[in-house]
């Protein structure tokens, strides 16, 4: 959710709070419901023939290699872009070393324990 600082800093405490917390509910609503439909939608295909395929290392790497130029142009061009981006870029590297290390570890145990 995107709220403007100044407005949101004008609002009184109470009202503050409650945003912060409608905030909340709306993204585990959200998440919650994703994960609980899409596995099912996902099925349905499946078993109306629809052949699932990865993408390949070569798109994968074409398309990583692309977001990240136009990631870079962006912030050359854009001081505000440039400074979401560093600080963002240093949570997704943090979120990379914990996904790696505690996720991907169990995500892959499951996929091979099917």
């Amino acid at each position: 959710t995107f709220v403007n600082k100044q407005a949101f800093e004008k609002l009184p405490k109470p009202y503050q709070e409650a945003l912060i917390a409608g905030c909340y509910e709306a993204n585990v609503t959200m998440m919650a419901e994703y994960d609980h439909k899409n596995p099912a939608s996902l099925g349905r295909l499946v078993s109306q023939g629809v052949k699932l395929h990865p993408y390949s290392p070569e798109i994968m790497n074409a398309a990583y290699k692309a977001t990240l130029e136009l990631y870079n142009d962006e912030s050359n061009k854009n001081p505000a872009f440039k400074k979401i981006y560093t600080e963002w870029n240093k949570y997704l590297k943090q979120q990379n070393a914990w996904m790696s290390y505690a996720e991907a570890a169990m995500d892959g145990y499951m996929q091979k324990a099917k």
